[in-house]
């Protein structure tokens, strides 16, 4: 009787208690003060929750506040209009979290215009999809995880050869982005600026049609070596820190490299996973111009490639295309020029001699070498000559 009295006291204690942990977290979001979100407790959602969009919460800013939303929904956030992220939280412990079958942590529509400050992003399939006519995304910090996905992607759907969800703008200042198959996934059309942040992934970006400028950043390829899959519905392109894989809807690709870190088995590699005829792939333009490149580059296709600035580890990959007039020496590609100065009694005279580049043997640069050196030796003794 009393082992019976204890367990029914057990089971009372545990039924009284269901309630109080069912609690624990809220359920939806807060209404908005002054158009701001702010959260005071972690939020588990039954369903995607909308931010300025069909009848969803209408803000100009999220502030996660060190707590979690999550939802084992598609979606986690659907978003449109302006709207800021930060977790204003010291610990900065903030995020957004999806755990349904390939989820997505927040998925940005069309015309919206989104700024990540601070706060993580992490979805089983995707941390963030920019997916929508003139969708915009900015990250200046904070963090983008796709577990099995990209950390941040776009979508290529076209109905009719029109697409679906593009053009977009994205724009990373800063901030660390990690994906499983590619850091960022970029299949429509629209800009891509990487101007700071740390990107990563089996290739760290994977461009399959629009336009992409470097100008700083690291860009990471965590796979190796380079292994190329046709996908007509994803990525294809592992072992690259850019990836240049035209889709099948046969878009323009533009590559634009100024600055940044580029690190993988190869920087750059250009290929042709679903056999797109020359005529098409001539539409693909890859130029260096400056950042620091560690890795092959590579094409297979019918694209342009062309360098003419930039730190390069592999230099036999990029000589032949390196553009007219450059060399590359000591590893960083330069004008291939040869600098001597006369000396005249008590004024130098410089004269800059330029010669035909010669990038495949480098040979050139040996004979410029050698006659500076005869040139100079001459002069030496002409001074001598004078000064008797």
């Amino acid at each position: 009787m009393k082992k019976f009295l204890a367990m029914a006291l057990a089971l009372l204690m545990v039924a009284v208690m269901l309630p109080v942990t069912a609690m624990a977290a809220d359920t939806a979001l807060p209404a908005a003060v002054n158009g701001v979100i702010t959260l005071k407790d972690d939020v588990t959602l039954a369903d995607s929750a909308k931010i300025n969009y069909g009848g969803g919460i209408q803000a100009t800013k999220l502030d996660l506040n060190g707590y979690s939303i999550s939802s084992n929904a598609t979606w986690t956030l659907l978003v449109k209009g302006t709207l800021e992220i930060i977790d204003s939280s010291e610990a900065k412990t903030g995020k957004v979290v999806c755990n349904g079958e390939e989820g997505i942590a927040m998925w940005i529509l069309g015309g919206a215009d989104v700024t990540l400050t601070s706060g993580a992003f992490e979805g089983k399939g995707y941390g963030i999809v920019v997916g929508g006519t003139d969708a915009k995304f900015t990250m200046n910090g904070g963090a983008a995880n796709g577990e099995v996905g990209s950390g941040i992607s776009g979508n290529g759907n076209e109905t009719n050869g029109t697409p679906d969800f593009a053009p977009t703008t994205i724009t990373i200042n800063g901030g660390e982005i990690t994906g499983k198959d590619a850091g960022i996934y970029h299949p429509q059309i629209g800009k891509l600026n990487i101007n700071g942040g740390s990107i990563s992934g089996g290739s760290g970006i994977e461009m399959r049609a629009g336009t992409l400028n470097v100008t700083g950043g690291t860009i990471t390829a965590t796979a190796s070596p380079v292994v190329v899959t046709p996908n007509g519905g994803g990525p294809t392109t592992v072992g690259a820190a850019i990836a240049v894989s035209q889709h099948t809807t046969k878009h323009e690709i533009t590559v634009n490299v100024n600055g940044g870190e580029l690190t993988g088995a190869a920087a750059i590699y250009e290929s042709n996973p679903q056999n797109n005829p020359e005529d098409v792939t001539a539409q693909i333009g890859v130029t260096v111009t400056g950042g620091s490149l560690t890795g092959t580059i590579h094409k297979e296709s019918a694209a342009t490639v062309k360098i003419s600035g930039g730190t390069f580890t592999d230099t036999d990959s990029i000589k032949n295309y390196l553009a007219d007039g450059k060399v590359i020496r000591n590893g960083k590609v330069v004008d291939n020029t040869i600098v001597i100065i006369v000396p005249d009694n008590d004024n130098t005279t410089t004269t800059t001699t330029e010669k035909p580049a010669n990038p495949a043997t480098g040979a050139n640069d040996f004979v410029g070498v050698a006659a500076a050196a005869a040139v100079m030796a001459l002069l030496g003794s002409a001074a001598v000559l004078r000064k008797k």
